[in-house]
């Protein structure tokens, strides 16, 4: 067999460094699939991440359908749903229950389950372009872990819109201005179909050309108005229904003193206040100094910012389960390419290394706990487990701050960038980077 390396002259060629990747990618790709297959194959598998599969597959999707079926049956799936398994009323926009128009029922609930699976996994695996080893079994432990796969095995429609949201990273990396604000079309499609993906549009200020950003803001601002105005009754009427998930498998500043009886906004509030004043002291901006990720690494960094801040978004706005932890995955190329950037600043390189961890916590923690109580469940002891549990929640609350504490200061440098190419010479004490001349 020839040596590569050796008939460069010692040296590996640009060819032979994108046939590792190439190989690399594959390979990810080929576990990926064999990974979810298995619990497809073997769905015993489930109870070693904590994942409750007693209901059977696609139980979110389930619950759409069934809220088709209900309001074709002229019921208010907003106050109950007695289609429904676990006769959940439906949470989401109206735009859901256009399904049955499509002649979709329950009994194409595999099949929508499939689309939104599938689509999922499709996305992320084209993201996540492993060139190493190292990176393979990066991306793999982000998603393979138990929050992920608890969002595959219910097909819940965050797969869906992290699906739809995929297209913006793409479209605001393109150097035409034009097709960045083609970002805006996917963000309030997603919107409208769950409301809390408006956060991403805080994607409309990337950029170096101030009237382009101005023409985004403007159009993206004008839409979400016009949004709130048309749907603020259907907006009401979720509100009351929500559900509001605590403890195990969960997430939100809402529990960051739940254990101690003062949840709620008082705790929302509390972890506002203290995020705020981290950044303010720390000014996490100036650490990177002249060093610009978003030159570096583009389209990462874009990724990196719009799964910041729909996660961030989601953590103050109240609580979620764990599976919407799937937009971590925008997450993982940035964190492995900066972490290995000689050129980046070693304080920046401490705070992807510190985030990078709080992630695979965040990600791997609750459904592993989880995983030890269904296990040791059998053998009795049910009151010291859910005690330990109880513990286990109340501890794990200032890590999962710090988590969204991180996420905010790249956040922070993020809009720093962009009110800088405004006030350029507003330095936040660092060196301005210059914007480049309008063209018309």
């Amino acid at each position: 067999m020839s040596n590569p390396i050796a008939e460069s002259g010692g040296s590996i060629t640009t060819s032979t460094r994108v046939g590792c990747g190439r190989e690399w990618r594959f390979k990810f790709i080929a576990l990926t699939i064999g990974y979810y297959l298995s619990f497809a194959l073997f769905p015993e598998m489930f109870r070693f991440l904590g994942v409750h599969h007693f209901w059977g597959w696609f139980l979110d999707s389930h619950a759409i359908v069934a809220a088709n079926d209900a309001a074709a049956a002229g019921l208010d799936v907003h106050s109950s749903n007695p289609f429904d398994v676990m006769g959940r009323p439906h949470v989401y926009s109206r735009l859901w229950l256009r399904l049955s128009e499509l002649g979709i029922t329950r009994e194409h609930n595999f099949l929508l389950g499939g689309v939104f699976v599938s689509g999922f996994l499709i996305s992320s695996m084209l993201w996540l372009a492993p060139r190493s080893a190292g990176e393979t079994v990066w991306y793999f432990a982000i998603i393979a872990s138990g929050s992920i796969v608890l969002g595959v095995e219910r097909a819940n429609n965050d797969l869906f819109i992290f699906l739809l949201l995929m297209p913006v990273i793409l479209m605001m990396s393109s150097r035409r201005e034009w097709v960045r604000s083609l970002a805006i079309a996917p963000v309030m499609v997603a919107t409208a179909l769950k409301f809390y993906p408006a956060v991403a549009a805080i994607m409309v200020i990337a950029g170096r050309k101030r009237g382009w950003i101005m023409v985004r803001v403007i159009v993206a601002g004008a839409l979400l108005l016009a949004f709130l105005y048309h749907e603020h009754q259907d907006l009401l009427s979720v509100s009351g229904v929500v559900p509001a998930p605590v403890g195990i498998i969960s997430f939100g500043a809402d529990q960051l003193f739940t254990g101690f009886g003062l949840g709620g906004r008082f705790s929302v509030f509390v972890a506002f206040v203290v995020a705020c004043a981290i950044i303010l002291v720390c000014r996490p901006w100036r650490w990177f100094g002249r060093c610009d990720v978003s030159v570096r690494y583009p389209r990462e960094w874009l990724g990196f910012v719009l799964g910041s801040a729909l996660l961030t978004g989601c953590y103050f706005a109240g609580s979620s389960y764990v599976y919407r932890l799937i937009f971590c995955i925008m997450l993982g190329p940035f964190l492995w390419r900066c972490a290995r950037d000689s050129n980046v600043p070693r304080r920046v390189v401490h705070l992807v290394r510190v985030t990078a961890g709080l992630m695979l916590f965040m990600l791997w923690a609750d459904t592993s706990v989880l995983a030890g109580f269904l296990l040791l469940a059998v053998n009795g002891g049910e009151v010291e487990i859910m005690n330990f549990m109880d513990v286990y929640v109340i501890c794990k609350q200032p890590l999962v701050l710090g988590f969204f504490v991180c996420l905010l200061c790249f956040l922070a440098k993020f809009i720093k960038d962009s009110v800088m190419v405004f006030f350029p010479r507003l330095s936040f004490g660092v060196l301005p980077i210059k914007a480049p001349k309008e063209t018309v």
